[in-house]
């Protein structure tokens, strides 16, 4: 979780992501092929930056590997705030707020990073 501060706020220290991701979850954050804006490249480039506060797993609901790919789901807490370039809080990208995620990870010469990820569903504060 400490990549997320560092990769997603300035210096957007963007050779970390290829520590822990891989495939669809590094282009679409990191570096697109496609000419596009990876998250990362459009928060730089537009002046934005996330901060983080809470930021936990809370459980690990799944875990199933076959070969070189495996696949987790997990319940996780963040606290998010999003900064336009004016340093104002852009509350629509701004969110604290519980999610069942679904990780596929792939071994990538023998370290297991993320491949692609998705919230299943948000869970309901209580």
């Amino acid at each position: 979780m400490e990549y997320k501060r560092r990769l997603f706020a300035p210096p957007y220290e963007r050779y970390l992501g290829d520590e822990i991701l891989t495939d669809k979850a590094y282009h679409d954050n990191i570096s697109r092929a496609d000419g596009k804006e990876s998250s990362s490249e459009w928060l730089e480039n537009n002046g934005s930056y996330y901060t983080y506060g809470i930021q936990s797993i809370d459980s690990i609901e799944s875990f199933a590997a076959s070969g070189s790919q495996a696949t987790i789901e997990l319940i996780v807490t963040e606290q998010r705030t999003l900064y336009g370039s004016s340093a104002r809080i852009d509350r629509n990208g701004s969110a604290f707020d519980t999610r069942l995620v679904r990780y596929n990870l792939q071994s990538v010469n023998g370290q297991w990073k993320i491949a692609d990820y998705h919230t299943v569903r948000t869970i309901p504060r209580r």
